[in-house]
């Protein structure tokens, strides 16, 4: 409004300058007019130069933000410190913090659960928000009472064995592996199942002997928790002869098709995996292309598992995954990728 009563003035002082007798008055009183129009009006270059940065702090810590605005030298800038939680969410929920700080600094103490922090930034009449900053917050809790495999004898004949782990909380998703008298086991007849968000616990052990009989028990490992890693109680599982699998049989699906949300710029592997005799072999595809080994992707485990570095937009999609016995094509794994691109708030928020 101020500035639409300022071109008002302009305008009527302009009109009456007209009927003043000498060109060099009127000339003088324009200038005048002009310069007092721009000395008024000039809108102050709000902007915030110094964006608060995320990271990672384990649960009940302390973790420091730091937000600067510049603005026009006349006017104060404060700061409005907001975090909006359940990310995940189609509803997600903004507090407010902190208002009219002075500082540009936040400090979360004793940080509960992870969210998107940013500050809002005013100066006079104007208002601009900084991107939006990720706060992790990570943590392993121990293993519930009905976590651990079960002890167990087989005495029919079976295609396969499962041996759950049941994944405690963790922020976050802590990596699982399995182990057997103690020692590190991965063999050629196991896979760890996966769930549809491509999360992995239980141990499948395929083709199975008496020579899979032992002792077993899982760990989790999160290295970004104050307490890094737990394990579950070990259960002891005897084979008999009797329980053993006989003969040739068709592919059966333990990973099934899954989606899985990447940030971007990470890396990720993809998993696949099926129960079969003879063992069946893994083709990836992609946008109709296959997929072999190259700088960017890497296939491991006889084929069960793709990595993929840095992942970007471009990678964005469903991964198939074709399973052939003895040449022949049986059925194929979808995995969906969705690349998650890194959140930033701007503008009034």
């Amino acid at each position: 409004c101020m500035q639409y009563f300022i071109y008002l003035c302009c305008f009527l002082f302009f009109v009456n300058s007209i009927t003043m007798k000498k060109k060099s008055s009127r000339l003088v009183l324009l200038l005048g007019i002009f310069s007092l129009v721009f000395a008024e009006t000039e809108i102050p270059q709000l902007r915030v130069v110094v964006q608060p940065e995320g990271g990672h702090v384990q649960r009940n810590g302390r973790f420091d933000f730091t937000c600067k605005g510049e603005g026009s030298p006349s006017d104060e800038i404060t700061y409005t410190w907001k975090k909006i939680t359940t990310v995940n969410s189609l509803n997600p929920q903004l507090e407010v913090l902190v208002s009219g700080d002075k500082t540009g600094t936040y400090s979360e103490y004793k940080a509960k659960e992870s969210a998107f922090y940013f500050c809002q930034v005013q100066s006079g009449d104007f208002i601009t928000s900084s991107n939006g900053a990720y706060l992790s917050v990570n943590y392993l809790d121990n293993f519930a009472t009905d976590a651990s495999p079960v002890s167990v004898e087989y005495t029919t004949s079976r295609l396969y064995i499962e041996l759950q782990c049941k994944v405690p909380n963790s922020v976050p998703y802590p990596s699982v592996s399995w182990y057997k008298y103690g020692l590190p086991y991965e063999a050629e007849n196991t896979i760890i199942k996966r769930d549809s968000q491509g999360l992995p616990s239980n141990l499948v052990i395929f083709d199975i002997s008496t020579e899979d009989s032992g002792e077993y028990n899982c760990r989790v490992e999160n290295d970004k928790a104050e307490t890094t890693s737990r394990e579950s109680k070990k259960a002891a599982v005897l084979i008999t002869k009797e329980a053993q699998t006989v003969g040739d049989y068709e592919p059966e699906e333990i990973v099934k098709d899954y989606e899985i949300h990447v940030p971007e710029g990470d890396a990720v592997t993809l998993y696949a995996g099926v129960a079969s005799n003879p063992k069946s072999d893994y083709e990836w595809e992609f946008n109709s292309n296959a997929i072999t080994s190259s700088e960017k992707f890497t296939l491991q485990a006889n084929g069960k598992e793709l990595k993929i570095k840095n992942v970007q937009q471009s990678d964005d999609g469903t991964y198939i995954v074709n399973y052939k016995q003895s040449g022949v094509i049986k059925g194929a794994i979808n995995i969906k990728m969705i690349v998650d691109v890194r959140i930033s708030a701007t503008g009034d928020v």
